[in-house]
């Protein structure tokens, strides 16, 4: 497997990761909580997803597939944003959380792991686009 496959297949992998996470976050929270409103996991794994099957086909430019891997990683860094912001606002009670509930149906326990999954989400989506930016020109479909 080369690594255009490897590329492809990760941020698929992770946008389908980032969707699921964030529609289950929505489900337990009953579209309530200010971090899943935001959706970043929907639109952003959707947006991954498309970045893939793009690269999928080479036909983008250097520059183009640059520019997509950049705003990959600003997907990345709002779920990371968004996500520590969420845990921090309940770490107080982290210690003891299965003491409390989120909105009446989800543990806290089951809230921080949410958060957490989709804190390395967002990190693994970084790391990755780095390395789509930094080999953009050999992903590059030579029309010669």
């Amino acid at each position: 497997m080369n690594s255009d496959s490897l590329f492809f297949f990760g941020n698929v992998f992770l946008g389908l990761f980032a969707f699921s996470l964030q529609v289950t976050a929505l489900a337990v929270s009953d579209a309530t909580y200010i971090p899943d409103l935001v959706c970043t996991g929907i639109w952003g794994g959707a947006f991954l997803i498309m970045f893939a099957s793009l690269l999928k086909t080479r036909m983008l430019s250097c520059k183009t597939i640059k520019a997509l891997a950049v705003y990959s990683m600003l997907i990345g860094f709002t779920l990371i944003g968004l996500h520590a912001w969420s845990i921090s606002s309940y770490s107080d009670f982290i210690d003891f959380c299965e003491f409390f509930l989120f909105n009446n149906e989800i543990g806290l326990c089951g809230r921080v792991a949410i958060d957490s999954l989709l804190i390395c989400s967002g990190s693994l989506i970084v790391i990755l686009n780095v390395f789509i930016a930094s080999k953009a020109s050999s992903m590059v479909k030579l029309l010669a």
